[in-house]
């Protein structure tokens, strides 16, 4: 992952604004340890935190256009940025890099806000256009990536996390109670809203053009609910089966080590069947495992692994050690989620992502799976 923030405000200088850029993206470190950069001018800037994954050494950002009237940052992945690079080409725009952040900014010279229309992948995405004095927010289409912003008077504040715009403006921590009532009923805070009042979540599918001192939300894609009942069992399984296999074998694209979080469950666990089918051995597998029976899995993980022939890694926890770091680990993980989050399994993923970090710098995981298949019980209600 990588870490963007940005502002827009007209009473600050360029230095002034400088400074306040560089103290949001630093507040990500922890998302983006590899690089950093920022492009900012009298009364704006964006900048980022860079986990360098594709282009490791040419993929600094921000990336700017051939006339460099256009800076982009991106935290995400473009998965058919190879297919778009070519298209631009055709079409007279130069490339300075590898990266497939690139592709942005020559798609919003080609379509404007209706760039992201084009890309296949998980993105927040923050684009300046200084011809038109516009700022650009956008975010993937479920929502993979997280974009948080604040107005106030004609000011805009935005990060990838919540920190980095209490960075800029602290006096934003106000909490809104009345975010608590869905948050207990849910176990989270609904987007648009956040545990901070003045503080906003950008919805999933939507983009935000800033300019002229207003904003502009809009909504670019959601779920088609449309059933077609014209179609055989086998037919729909035929289309999931390669689905999934695209989407794991895009998932693959990485210039540094790669794994998986192997539970053992069927989402995982075909993650790991769809990546071992797309070509990646051996490949890297985590688990974790517990001494008490009704919360180890990592029997059914170690079976998965052995069948696919991964190099598997298992962390194996006690009740008493997991008891004696739960202080520790959950004064970290409300750092991390900066609001109310109501999901115990983060206590497991904070484990295992910590011992998949000794290993790889990007791990693919089943997360979505129970969501989309309606596999909860809850769902039953």
């Amino acid at each position: 992952m990588c870490g963007i923030a940005g502002l827009i405000d007209p009473s600050l200088s360029t230095a002034q604004v400088t400074d306040r850029v560089r103290g949001a993206v630093d507040a990500l470190v922890h998302r983006g340890p590899d690089d950093q950069g920022t492009f900012c001018e009298e009364g704006v800037g964006i900048g980022i935190r860079r986990l360098s994954i594709i282009d490791v050494e040419g993929g600094h950002q921000p990336i700017a256009n051939e006339a460099e009237t256009v800076h982009v940052v991106c935290n995400g992945e473009i998965y058919n940025y190879l297919d778009l690079r070519k298209e631009l080409e055709t079409r007279g725009h130069v490339f300075k890099t590898r990266s497939d952040v690139e592709v942005i900014v020559h798609l919003y010279e080609e379509y404007g806000t209706s760039c992201v229309d084009h890309l296949v992948g998980m993105f927040g995405i923050a684009l300046w256009d200084s011809v038109n004095r516009r700022l650009f927010l956008g975010r993937d289409r479920l929502g993979k990536k997280p974009l948080y912003y604040a107005e106030r008077s004609d000011t805009l504040v935005f990060g990838s996390e919540i920190k980095a715009i209490l960075e800029v403006y602290p006096d934003l921590a106000e909490p809104d109670r009345d975010s608590l009532i869905p948050y207990l009923r849910y176990g989270l805070i609904p987007e648009p809203h956040t545990i901070y009042r003045g503080i906003r979540n950008l919805p999933a599918g939507h983009w935000m053009v800033y300019e002229g001192r207003r904003s502009r939300i809009q909504e670019y894609w959601r779920p088609d609910p449309t059933e077609d009942t014209d179609r055989s069992y086998d037919d729909w399984k035929g289309e999931l089966d390669a689905l999934l296999l695209e989407s794991v074998r895009s998932r693959l694209m990485s210039e540094v080590p790669l794994g998986v979080f192997l539970s053992g469950g069927i989402d995982s666990s075909a993650v790991v069947a769809y990546a071992h089918q797309a070509g990646l051995h051996p490949l890297k597998t985590f688990t974790i495992g517990f001494d008490r029976g009704e919360w180890d899995e990592s029997g059914d993980a170690e079976t998965v692994a052995r069948h696919f022939g991964t190099e598997h890694h298992v962390l194996r926890v006690a009740q008493t050690e997991l008891e004696a770091s739960m202080a520790d680990t959950l004064v970290a993980l409300v750092r991390g989620f900066d609001e109310p989050f109501g999901d115990s399994s983060a206590l497991p993923t904070y484990h295992v992502s910590r011992l998949a970090g000794e290993h790889v710098r990007v791990i693919l995981g089943g997360d979505g799976g129970d969501e989309l298949f309606a596999g909860y019980s809850s769902y039953r209600g």
